[in-house]
């Protein structure tokens, strides 16, 4: 069982899932495709070992008829295209640290003399006007915070908490093209490539010179095997 172990002992540094009985042996025996779908979740986590992997893959294919024609319609992703999305990975996280230090220093004070600046260019407007002027401030305030939430997502590696936390933020906010890509960058994570796609084009619609969305939309191009949409964007 000293396969077992190894695998343990990668185990320990991902996810909280124990992996201690799963080897090859239990992956040819087990018929309960649930806990075999929680195991190849976090074996695709720890990525260590991907001949078990693939094993456990297999065999819930045999074992779950919608399992298999979804594995089959998984587009495989080659180291190279790996490695981009990786570095993406680290240059987002390193610009959002930036931007949202930046975002986060803005105090309720700072909030107040936006909302006064209004006041002062709408004199003699009506209340209601104001009104509406201070709740697009706070709906803004709570989609950033949104987002922060799915920034430190990312930061962890949690990319479907991410997603959600990305969509929260559109629903209060839909006009937010770095919060499109940002969620496209999710998605091309989780190799939901039609749905980054749709993402990062619609960031381009928002903001046409947007260089990240071209770049995380030709990923997704790349990936779907479009690839000479995806050179025009790269």
């Amino acid at each position: 069982m000293a396969a077992v172990k190894t695998v343990q002992d990668a185990r320990d540094r991902k996810s909280d899932y124990d992996l201690q009985r799963v080897d090859f042996d239990w992956v040819s025996k087990t018929e309960d495709r649930r806990e075999l779908g929680k195991a190849i979740e976090a074996l695709r986590e720890d990525g260590g070992f991907p001949h078990l992997l693939k094993a456990a893959e297999e065999r819930l294919a045999q074992l779950d008829p919608a399992f298999k024609r979804k594995l089959d319609s998984m587009i495989p992703v080659s180291v190279d295209q790996k490695r981009a999305i990786d570095a993406d990975i680290n240059s987002f996280l390193l610009d959002m640290d930036r931007v949202d230090k930046k975002l986060q220093s803005a105090t309720d004070g700072e909030l107040y003399e936006s909302s006064k600046e209004n006041r002062s260019n709408n004199r003699g407007g009506a209340q209601s006007t104001l009104s509406k002027q201070i709740e697009e401030i706070e709906k803004k305030k709570q989609a950033e915070n949104e987002r922060f939430k799915g920034n430190e997502c990312m930061k962890a590696k949690d990319f479907t908490e991410a997603i959600l936390c990305y969509g929260k933020a559109l629903e209060i906010h839909p006009e937010d093209a770095p919060t499109y890509s940002n969620r496209a960058l999710a998605y091309l994570k989780t190799k939901e490539y039609a749905r980054a796609l749709e993402d990062a084009d619609t960031a381009i619609k928002l903001k046409s010179d947007y260089l990240k969305a071209y770049h995380r939309r030709g990923k997704a191009y790349a990936a779907l095997n479009k690839l000479e949409l995806a050179i025009r964007d790269f």
